[in-house]
């Protein structure tokens, strides 16, 4: 049951990002909730959401909505997931195990970065309802085979590629808030984490985070200097279709690829045996002038009517998630939001993330009549869209 204190205190993601922002450090917040350039793009993911109207009917018996969804041959309890977010432990300490146990409480995916902050082998038993794993096509060709033969031995059934990283962001307010070039620690760091105290003492506990699951491919003992100096050697870089052809070729089970944004690469992505396509411009993250990606989302649809498509990008809310799949997402994931819950709540505050997204959305199905997620009940919904603001 969701926590009624909490709901009446932060009863909006939004709520909770001012108590958050004072509870992370300056340099893990830079990292967390910043974007690229002049940020523009992360403005216009939210603004992309505001601009949709959906049409209301209310004069006949709905019934209790459902907001269970049915995808990529699993029932989900929700139709929204927890996306991939590296360095995980540093924008919480220990939140990988805090959302696989939310996963699994609430009946919804997780999707585990290969750069988070705790071993796949360690996560995948903790993610009752199946662990997602998300990837790169990593430079060194033995550990990029290796990861996905070790996502398959965990038992996950879900690989996620990303594509999306062909050069190493300028994320420069992330710098200019403290985080250096590979993490190394610095004075400011040191200052900046003694002003969070609890986050400081969870940090002490848990031990400093790094790159793990690129352990196994760097001399033993390497410090986390020379981890991080990896994984900037093998993650900015273009993937080529030769190698998602490999991966394709050594996973057995669902392939995601995360990051299109264009109808070319869509088609192409379909070519290269992708099961499913994430629609995605990285939260900001990577390129300031593309697309909002339920712009992005719009486009691809009408293109591909049929393929399953994932959304992530600018959703702030359960209403959020109920116009993604109006306008023709299959599924939804939130990255930012989850931490903004344990950032000002501490472990609880995943699960109220969880329980104000659910709340959200059976309050919007209810308001606007729609008893179910069904594409055919979504696609009688009445559908307008503003202009977006000069």
């Amino acid at each position: 049951m969701p926590d009624q204190t909490l709901m009446l205190r932060y009863p909006r993601i939004h709520d909770l990002v001012p108590r958050a922002r004072r509870r992370i450090p300056g340099f893990a917040w830079g990292y967390l909730s910043h974007g690229q350039g002049r940020e523009r793009l992360l403005d216009g993911n939210i603004s992309a959401f505001d601009r949709i109207r959906l049409g209301q009917n209310v004069l006949h018996d709905q019934g209790t909505p459902d907001p269970a969804m049915d995808f990529l041959g699993q029932r989900h309890a929700f139709p929204f997931g927890i996306a991939p977010v590296g360095l995980t432990s540093m924008m919480w300490p220990g939140g990988e195990r805090l959302l696989a146990r939310v996963a699994s409480e609430t009946g919804i995916p997780m999707a585990l970065s290969c750069v988070a902050n705790a071993r796949l082998e360690d996560i995948a038993p903790l993610a009752t309802n199946g662990l997602w794993f998300q990837i790169y096509a990593l430079e060194d060709p033995e550990a990029r085979r290796d990861l996905v033969r070790r996502a398959g031995a965990a038992g996950v059934k879900t690989l996620v590629l990303t594509v999306d990283v062909p050069v190493t962001s300028r994320r420069e307010l992330a710098s200019i808030s403290g985080l250096p070039p590979r993490g190394r620690l610095t004075p400011r760091m040191i200052a900046q984490s003694l002003r969070c105290p609890e986050w400081g003492l969870r940090s002490l506990r848990r031990g400093r985070p790094d790159f793990i699951n690129f352990r196994p491919y760097v001399a033993e003992g390497a410090s986390f200097s020379e981890l991080g100096d990896y994984a900037a050697r093998n993650l900015g870089r273009r993937v080529t279709p030769q190698e998602i052809e490999e991966i394709r070729a050594l996973w057995p089970c669902k392939l995601i690829l995360k990051g299109v944004l264009s109808r070319e690469d869509a088609r192409r992505a379909l070519d290269l045996g992708a099961d499913a396509l994430w629609v995605s411009n990285h939260g900001a993250r990577q390129n300031d002038a593309v697309l909002p990606s339920l712009d992005a989302l719009a486009e691809i649809r009408d293109e591909l009517p049929e393929t399953p498509l994932i959304l992530d990008s600018g959703v702030r809310s359960g209403l959020d998630v109920l116009r993604a799949l109006r306008m023709g997402a299959d599924f939804v994931f939130l990255g930012r939001s989850w931490f903004y819950g344990l950032g000002a709540i501490g472990p609880r505050g995943a699960q109220h993330v969880a329980d104000i997204l659910a709340a959200e959305l059976v309050h919007a199905m209810r308001q606007l009549g729609i008893p179910d997620l069904g594409r055919e009940t979504l696609d009688r919904v009445d559908l307008f869209t503003s202009a977006p603001s000069p």
